[in-house]
């Protein structure tokens, strides 16, 4: 009895022990996937679709500024000289007015009460009256330099009404300035204008209180 107890143990130790090998085994890797076959048979990833820019309704597009060409470079224009090619003096109601009519537009004119000094030279003119508005016009040319039929006036002195103007005296052209003298009965207050259609330069001198 006991012999047969002790083969049933041994059996029974040697399943166990099978049991616990065939666990115990390593089990064998699967196999590797197949690669993409190559060449011409190989599948081509294709792009993402790429949604179209939305495009503009005619509306907008006529809104767009078209390309312009490139503007040419500016042509120099020819520098043409002016003229101070008339003087006028006539009395109105509580003034006396002198007129100067130019060719052209002037670059620039002042006038002011000073000393009646050549331009240039620096000598003195004579002047009537017991002040004297000196007038500069620039932007003039010397006779030979102006368009034909352009001629400035370089008058003798020329005789104002005397209620507050008394003489118009012109100086000279220099350098591409046109000086005037005009004598008053003194430092009378004095108003500037311009006029066009012909460019005038206008200077109303108040006439003195009595």
């Amino acid at each position: 009895m006991a012999h047969l107890t002790f083969v049933r143990r041994l059996a029974t130790a040697a399943l166990l022990a099978a049991l616990v090998g065939a666990c115990a085994t390593t089990p064998e890797p699967a196999p590797a996937p197949e690669a993409p076959p190559a060449g011409d048979d190989a599948p081509v990833d294709e792009d993402p679709e790429t949604p179209e820019p939305p495009q503009p309704d005619s509306d907008d597009a006529a809104d767009e500024p078209a390309d312009e060409e490139p503007a040419d470079e500016p042509t120099e224009v020819p520098d043409e000289r002016i003229a101070v090619v008339d003087v006028r003096v006539a009395e109105h109601d509580g003034y006396d007015r002198v007129v100067f009519e130019l060719s052209g537009t002037a670059e620039a004119w002042n006038v002011e009460y000073g000393e009646a000094l050549g331009q240039g030279s620096g000598e003195p003119v004579e002047v009537a009256g017991a002040a004297t508005l000196r007038v500069s016009v620039d932007g003039v040319g010397y006779p030979a330099d102006l368009p034909a039929g352009v001629t400035p006036w370089t008058n003798d002195p020329l005789a104002g009404p005397g209620t507050s103007i008394v003489e118009v005296v012109h100086d000279a052209i220099f350098e591409g300035r046109h000086t005037f003298f005009v004598g008053t009965e003194g430092e009378l207050p004095y108003f500037t204008s311009v006029l066009e259609d012909p460019h005038r330069i206008i200077i109303d001198v108040v006439h003195p209180m009595s």
